[in-house]
């Protein structure tokens, strides 16, 4: 085996390895030395730390009893103790250390955090390797001294994913990021998880200072402007930085970047600006939950030749007030973006109303990826009118429509949509509903077809092909639909149309 391995260069194994499915992988550990390294590198370049059970924070009581089979006491004792053991290894392993270039930390460890902390920091001090740190949760928090630490010892680093909470951070340190995340905590999750954390004793602890995180993000957005490409950022702070930084960026996504309250100068009307200087943009995402949206649409309506290398386009507005001047203008902005390939709209708006955005999906030559939110309730659903509209070349189509009254399609008119007319790898609805109930996994596991990974109300699963039949893989969990990796998808472009998505 080591003389067939000496005829191929090692890029190739890793590539052929890579292309392997999970199980396999596992399996070439104990083959050989060589494929043992190989495999090595690929099972472990990501490393999950679990801290405590973030089920203990973000779970109600009664999902608690419907979903977790431990006790709260146990599940976070078992987790952390497994954290431990993660660590200690990789301290004591530098070859192990040396293959790790992501590591995701889910804080959610209960009492004194002051040891945990300090073992993370040990550790990261043993990564020379690192490129990306995820963390989530704040318990314990992402603190002073872990970002020094990843400042002096690991100079690969150039992406860094933070919940956006408590007292600023001094990540301007970090010079040489590529990607950056600073998003609030309860973003991360969806409206079925909700906190269920006590008060903090000291609440002035909890909250920032405007002007504190205005001067952080502008130090920190300022010392990586040579190097980052993508950024996501939470609140109004994103027109406060500077201008000449969006020149560079090639992903930006935007959530709530607006102010509170209609005399605010943060507005998304300032998205204008940010249009003028982000000539190599290529993908943008904007999530809006707040009433002062007016302005959003009238730049859409005003710059319909900006953003000329757009590839990707999101737009999740949650305000409850439909519009049909704002699908209107939405779609003309769409329709001068021929370069599109990957789409997804959420918006509030009446199906008889929604034409102008249909009209415009069959002209996208290069879609590949397109979700769809029809919130408001549909009195005359076309089923022959949604199926026109979507391209023949998508992969992947995310779907979720509301009904009321009596024009429902029927279960099986939507499975022939999704199986046989569209040549689809990927599908997720949480609204697909017809005569006969609403689309489950179960309907859309059974006979496949092109079908790799599907996904109804909450529930999310592989198919494995099995000769001509088709079967479970195993569904994916709880925490595995909450966080959603880009490791736990197949294709990049599945995480993307689910991310900043409510699915539960």
């Amino acid at each position: 085996m080591r003389s067939l391995g000496n005829r191929l260069p090692l890029e190739i194994w890793h590539t052929i390895l890579g292309l392997l499915p999970l199980a396999d992988k596992r399996t070439c550990l104990f083959v050989s030395r060589f494929f043992h390294a190989i495999a090595l590198r690929l099972l472990f370049a990501t490393v999950t730390i679990n801290l405590g059970a973030w089920e203990n924070t973000q779970l109600s009581p009664r999902h608690w009893q419907r979903e977790v089979c431990q006790t709260r006491e146990a599940l976070a004792e078992y987790r952390s103790s497994m954290a431990w053991e993660k660590l200690r290894h990789i301290r004591l392993c530098p070859h192990f250390a040396g293959t790790v270039r992501k590591l995701i930390v889910n804080a959610y460890s209960p009492g004194d955090t002051v040891f945990v902390r300090s073992c993370l920091i040990e550790t990261l001090a043993t990564l020379p390797n690192l490129c990306a740190l995820v963390w989530r949760g704040k318990s314990p928090k992402l603190s002073t001294d872990v970002i020094e630490t990843l400042a002096a010892k690991c100079p690969y680093l150039e992406e860094l994913s933070a919940p956006r909470y408590a007292k600023c951070l001094p990540l301007s340190s970090l010079r040489s990021l590529r990607i950056l995340s600073l998003v609030w905590q309860d973003q991360m999750f969806s409206d079925h998880f909700v906190s269920y954390e006590s008060t903090p004793e000291n609440d002035d602890e909890e909250f920032e200072d405007y002007d504190d995180v205005t001067e952080a993000v502008r130090s920190v957005l300022g010392s990586n402007s040579r190097t980052l490409r993508e950024l996501a950022l939470s609140g109004p702070w994103i027109w406060d930085s500077p201008m000449h930084i969006f020149g560079d960026l090639t992903h930006l996504d935007l959530l709530d970047a607006v102010g509170w309250g209609v005399d605010d100068p943060a507005s998304w009307g300032n998205l204008k600006l940010i249009f003028h200087h982000s000539t190599r943009l290529e993908s943008l995402s904007i999530v809006n939950h707040s009433i002062m949206i007016e302005p959003l649409y009238k730049v859409f309506q005003s710059e319909l030749s900006a953003l000329p290398y757009l590839t990707s386009f999101k737009v999740i507005d949650r305000h409850d007030e439909p519009s049909q001047a704002r699908v209107f203008a939405l779609s003309e902005f769409i329709r001068h973006k021929p370069r599109l390939r990957r789409l997804d709209v959420h918006i509030d708006v009446d199906w008889e109303d929604i034409s102008p955005l249909l009209s415009v999906l069959p002209n996208l030559h290069s879609l590949e990826v397109l979700g769809i939110t029809v919130k408001n309730q549909m009195f005359n659903f076309n089923n022959l009118e949604l199926e026109q509209s979507i391209p023949r070349g998508i992969a992947a189509l995310r779907l979720d429509l509301s009904y009321r009254g009596l024009s429902f399609p029927i279960v099986d008119d939507w499975l022939t949509l999704i199986k046989e007319r569209l040549h689809l790898s990927f599908f997720y609805t949480t609204n697909a509903y017809g005569s006969g109930g609403f689309l489950n996994v179960e309907h859309l596991l059974t006979d496949a077809g092109s079908l790799e990974l599907v996904g109804a109300n909450g529930h999310m699963a592989y198919v494995k092909d099995l000769g001509d039949e088709n079967t479970y893989s195993g569904e994916w969990s709880k925490r595995r639909l909450c966080f959603r990796d880009i490791e736990d998808f197949r294709h990049k472009d599945w995480e993307w149309l689910l991310r900043h998505h409510q699915l539960c």
